[in-house]
């Protein structure tokens, strides 16, 4: 058996293939991969989890460390020269994120 599977697809399209998929008798997919994070976390919660639910989705979140940002490596601009993926990670160098690693350290 082959199955389908979808990735930044913005959810406008994922909506109507469904329509599509049940209007047509056409294959629906079966897993979304959603950039999903505990920093980047609304998209989908707002908007993809809802499909997900309906339509019984697997979900295979991809970017998990956010780049690397949630393993603490990076908490301060003279870390992102560390490695080649500091530039990548800066975006997430915020309040925000220096929030969440907050309350990682907490709970760890």
């Amino acid at each position: 058996m082959r199955c389908i599977a979808a990735s930044n697809l913005a959810f406008t399209c994922l909506v109507e293939s469904f329509e599509l998929a049940e209007k047509n008798g056409f294959p629906k997919y079966v897993a979304l991969q959603p950039q999903y994070n505990l920093v980047v976390r609304t998209k989908f919660e707002t908007n993809y989890l809802p499909l997900v639910e309906k339509y019984g989705l697997s979900v295979f979140p991809y970017y998990s460390l956010a780049t690397g940002f949630l393993t603490g490596k990076y908490r301060t601009q003279t870390d992102l020269g560390k490695s080649v993926r500091g530039g990548g990670v800066e975006k997430y160098l915020n309040e925000k994120g220096l929030g969440v690693l907050a309350a990682l350290d907490r709970v760890a």
